[in-house]
C-alpha cells in the first residue's frame, strides 16, 4: 500500500482502492462519515512524508486536493443547491420567520455581504479537477453503486448499505412546510448563478424549484 501521497491537510481516503473523498457540509456529509468508513475509508493526515491515520473525528468538511491526487479516484457528496440552502437558513431563524423576504436577505448577506461567513456555504471548488464519482443526496444508494468495488462488499450484499442510505442523520423540521415557497425567480437565479457548476455536475434541473 503506497502511503506517500503528500497532504497539506486532512483527507478521507481508501488507500487500498486508491480513492479519496470530499464531504462538503449540507450534502449528507454526516451520513457519508458513517458509510465511507464501512467501505474502507479512513481520515488521514500527513506526518513527515507519509500518510498516517488521523486521531480526529471522521466527520469533516475538508476540501483539499493533495499532491498526487491525480493517481486516486475522486469522490464527492453533493446536493441540489436549492435545497442545500434551506438548512443553512433554517438554523438562523425561528420557523415563523422562514419567509421569502428573510431568505432572500440571508442569501444576499452570505453571497455578497462584505463579511462573508466562512462556513456558511459548502466549500465546492472543482476548478482544478472534476469528481470521478458523485454521491447525490437524492440518489445515494444508486450513486454509491457506481463505484466499482462497492457491489462486491459484504456491507452492500448484506443490505446494510441500503439501510444506512435511508437513515437521515441530521433531521430538519420541514413538516407541513413547502420549501419551494421560499423561492421566486430572483432568488432562484441568485442560487443558480453561484452554483451553476454544481447544477451541471450533479445534473440538477435549473427549474426544479418550480416543480
Amino acid at each position: 500500500m503506497n502511503q506517500k501521497l503528500k497532504l497539506e491537510n486532512l483527507v478521507l481516503a481508501n488507500l487500498s482502492e486508491r480513492m479519496f473523498a470530499w464531504t462538503p457540509p449540507k450534502t449528507a456529509s454526516h451520513s457519508a462519515s458513517i458509510i465511507l468508513p464501512k467501505l474502507g475509508f479512513e481520515l488521514y493526515t500527513q506526518e513527515e512524508k507519509y500518510l498516517k491515520p488521523s486521531q480526529q473525528d471522521i466527520h469533516n468538511h475538508h476540501c483539499i486536493l493533495c499532491d498526487g491526487h491525480e493517481n486516486f479516484s475522486f469522490i464527492t457528496t453533493m446536493r441540489n443547491p436549492y435545497t442545500m440552502m434551506l438548512p443553512i437558513f433554517k438554523i438562523t431563524r425561528k420557523k415563523e420567520d422562514w419567509t421569502i423576504e428573510n431568505f432572500e436577505h440571508h442569501l444576499n448577506r452570505n453571497f455578497y455581504g462584505e463579511e462573508l461567513e466562512a462556513m456558511s456555504f459548502p466549500c465546492y471548488n472543482y476548478t482544478i479537477r472534476k469528481p470521478d464519482y458523485i454521491i447525490r443526496v437524492e440518489s445515494m444508494l444508486e450513486d454509491y453503486l457506481k463505484i466499482p468495488y462497492i457491489k462486491n462488499t459484504e456491507y452492500y450484499k448484506s443490505g446494510k448499505l441500503e439501510k444506512d442510505c435511508l437513515v437521515k442523520e441530521n433531521f430538519s423540521d420541514y413538516t407541513n412546510f413547502d420549501w419551494k415557497s421560499l423561492y421566486n425567480q430572483n432568488i432562484s437565479d441568485m442560487v443558480y448563478y453561484n452554483y451553476a457548476h454544481i447544477f451541471e455536475l450533479g445534473n440538477y434541473d435549473k427549474n426544479s424549484w418550480k416543480k
